[in-house]
């Protein structure tokens, strides 16, 4: 049998408390600590490897709350572990930087506001975190979240409505509510007297919507003849000129596996935009969706939209393979880049065309793909070793 030892006081051993009474768990017994130490997994007796995702996941397996926490979807719970791994990550904390290995190679990340504002993007379009009724990610990341939300005061918050909203219906879940000293409820009625107040100062009176409609009238003399644009000067750039290539820095907030193909993940991504970017990605047959959750990567951002099996992508994921094509790896950007930040080769700053073309012969990445190498974990651009 699997049991684990936590700290009780530590956020993980709060985690534990409100996950096993939730939860019901009986099958991966829990003791909680008062001494200071890490938290230790056994199985029969002996020191387990396992880590916090896995063993929930052994935890819920045939809980009497398994069919509530448990998305029936495979898409969903793929999308449920994504978040639980991304909280995990982050030692369930928003608070504080982390640090994360990948292959050997450390990066250390500064993930708070950042982490904020995914978070909140995300939950513009989604009541919980993977379906439609709570599931474990919610309460993962709701304890991940409690110290930021109790600490914080109503305009920090401003920014982050979406994720206020969803925090406050999952604080008053019952099972959840008032039950946990050590989880206080968080009053957000200041959260929403400022977003009230914001509506009110963006409301139109009708008087001031018919001046306005007044004033984008045509003038009398509009039936004159509009100037025509003079035409863009022509871009005289070899189509295989690497600084046609937008990419960016992006982190993937999201992993799920596309419904109509095997072989594709349905990949949400941060590339310091309004949205989300939605590219899919065949990464299915060489990394699992853990190994690509939260992780930095390289984009190419200026790619044609296209549907991929029903799916819009818009963008790719650059990975670099072995000659065989056997085993593939994302591409990381340097330690300490940010999202959104351009990823440019020395010698070759010239401006990204708005859309790469996709024609035979015209196709700028077709055309410089073959330059790209790497080597000792680099990655090159017309180097030959």
């Amino acid at each position: 049998m699997l049991e684990v030892v936590v700290f009780k006081d530590s956020v993980e051993g709060r985690l534990a408390r409100l996950l096993w009474s939730y939860g019901k768990f009986a099958n991966v017994s829990l003791t909680l600590s008062p001494s200071k130490t890490a938290t230790v997994v056994k199985e029969n007796g002996e020191i387990s490897m396992k880590q916090w995702p896995s063993l929930l996941q052994d935890a819920v397996n045939g809980a009497p709350t398994e069919a509530v926490l448990v998305p029936s979807t495979p898409a969903q719970r793929n999308t449920m572990y994504s978040w639980i791994d991304f909280a995990f990550q982050r030692d369930f904390s928003i608070m504080k930087k982390s640090c994360l290995e990948v292959r050997g190679i450390s990066f250390r990340l500064s993930y708070s506001h950042n982490f904020l504002q995914n978070l909140n993007a995300y939950l513009v379009a989604h009541t919980f975190l993977a379906g439609t009724t709570v599931t474990l990610a919610d309460l993962v990341v709701y304890v991940s979240c409690h110290s930021w939300m109790l600490k914080s005061e109503a305009q920090d918050r401003a920014e982050f409505v979406n994720l206020v909203r969803w925090f406050d219906h999952i604080q008053h879940l019952p099972g959840i509510v008032n039950t946990f000293k050590d989880l206080p409820l968080v009053s957000t009625e200041k959260d929403m007297e400022l977003v009230t107040a914001v509506m009110e100062k963006a409301t139109v009176t009708p008087s001031a919507a018919a001046s306005s409609a007044k004033s984008s009238k045509k003038p009398a003399d509009g039936g004159a003849k509009k100037q025509k644009a003079p035409k863009a000067a022509a871009d005289d750039r070899p189509v295989a000129d690497v600084s046609r290539l937008h990419i960016k820095v992006g982190q993937i907030m999201s992993v799920e596996r596309h419904p109509e193909a095997d072989r594709l993940y349905c990949l949400k991504i941060d590339l310091g935009e309004p949205e989300l970017r939605d590219i899919c990605s065949g990464l299915v047959d060489y990394l699992k969706p853990e190994q690509v959750m939260s992780q930095y990567v390289c984009v190419l951002s200026n790619m044609k939209p296209k549907s991929l099996r029903g799916k819009m992508s818009n963008g790719m994921v650059l990975c670099v393979s072995n000659a065989d094509h056997t085993e593939v790896e994302l591409l990381h950007p340097a330690e300490g880049t940010p999202v959104g930040e351009r990823v440019v080769i020395e010698g070759c700053e010239g401006e990204p065309d708005a859309v790469l073309s996709t024609k035979t012969g015209k196709d700028p990445f077709v055309a410089v793909q073959p330059e790209f190498n790497c080597r000792d974990t680099v990655a090159y651009y017309k180097v030959i070793f």
